[in-house]
């Protein structure tokens, strides 16, 4: 039987806990993130050996050797000590390590450097390390030999989102205690910047390979069936995405629990074409849909939040990636505080996550 890669080219806050949950729940094995962190090092390795710099989940600036190091010490591999220099033929090892034999694999997180261009700081704030769109394809080339070696047969797919709903997912997660009104316009570029680089670059890839996207508002609303008519599940592989996942409806439709003003900034920042998606900009509905939507939305926020903390607190759900990765509304925050606190008083506590509120 042929083994299979698929690796999911999106942009960070796309949906990517939702489609996990899903995915992991067939066939499919998750590759970890470490595998993008590592091939990046290696990558920059080969032109600036000499740079420190921040890279993804570690907190020093280092070289890249550095860093490699550190990626190898996490994935613990016994039979393979580190050696240095970390060369190609070590990451061709610790790739057949972190597959473990899977025949179906799938990457779809990571922080988007298989696809997007980035700057790392430098060991000091006037410096910083180019990542260029160049080096992502490269890194994906690499990525690409090294399914090859292994005998997989590497496939892409994408995943998208409203880009208004990811970018205020974004602000949502990384500026948690301000109001997104007050977040300066330099912020708000960057994180759109990264959304409008990711969709050119999805819009590239299905007009010159045709592979297949995703919405992430789709899989929600069918449950993950959407996924199947490309991945094939079988009936016993839906029956159990309906018994381990709970689709949560809390984060579609975001852009309209904000005003008109705030999706007008964002769709000002994110200056991209959206009607090839099927999407649309909130400026075209009439003020009073818009009104209806967000009072909509906000309602099935609200219902989806108290469906997920009480899966969680009183039937031990474990797919809790939205739970992580998604602001909870105030009654959703308030729910998961006393069940926190009356689970904590009978000596019973959840070891999910601390307390939303102290």
């Amino acid at each position: 039987m042929t083994k299979t890669f698929l690796r999911f080219v999106q942009c960070n806050a796309s949906g990517n806990h939702c489609l996990i949950d899903t995915l992991e729940s067939t066939r499919y094995a998750r590759c970890d993130d470490l595998i993008e962190y590592i091939i990046s090092a290696l990558v920059i390795n080969r032109y600036s050996p000499n740079a420190k710099y921040f890279a993804p989940k570690n907190d020093h600036a280092q070289t890249a050797q550095d860093h490699l190091k550190c990626y190898f010490e996490r994935l613990s591999i016994v039979s393979l000590p580190i050696q240095s220099p970390i060369d190609e033929v070590s990451v061709e090892k610790a790739f057949r390590f972190m597959l473990k034999g899977q025949k179906f694999v799938f990457f779809a997180h990571g922080t988007g450097l298989f696809s997007n261009s980035k700057l790392f700081k430098g060991a000091t704030s006037d410096t910083f390390v180019e990542w260029t769109k160049a080096n992502a394809d490269e890194s994906v080339e690499f990525l690409k030999s090294l399914c090859q070696k292994n005998g997989y047969e590497y496939s892409e797919a994408c995943l998208v989102r409203h880009p208004s709903d990811i970018v205020l997912s974004r602000l949502e997660r990384y500026f948690n205690n301000q109001k997104l009104s007050k977040i300066s316009i330099n912020d708000l570029d960057y994180h759109a910047a990264e959304v409008r680089n990711a969709l050119l670059g999805i819009k590239e890839k299905l007009l010159s390979e045709n592979i297949p996207i995703f919405k992430y508002e789709e899989i929600v609303r069918s449950a993950g069936r959407c996924l199947s008519a490309e991945l094939c599940f079988s009936n016993a592989e839906m029956k159990q995405i309906r018994k381990d996942v709970y689709f949560s409806s809390a984060s579609t439709g975001k852009r309209y629990k904000y005003s008109r003003k705030m999706n007008n900034k964002i769709r000002y920042a994110l200056n991209c074409e959206i009607d090839w998606l099927g999407y649309e900009w909130t400026d075209s509905a009439h003020p009073f849909y818009f009104w209806l939507k967000a009072i909509y939305c906000n309602f099935l926020t609200i219902k989806s939040d108290i469906i997920l903390v009480l899966r969680i607190h009183l039937f031990g759900y474990m797919k809790n990636g939205q739970f992580y990765h998604h602001k909870l509304s105030i009654p959703g925050r308030f729910l998961h505080g006393l069940l926190y606190r009356t689970t904590k008083a009978l000596n019973k506590l959840s070891p999910l996550m601390p307390p939303l509120i102290k």
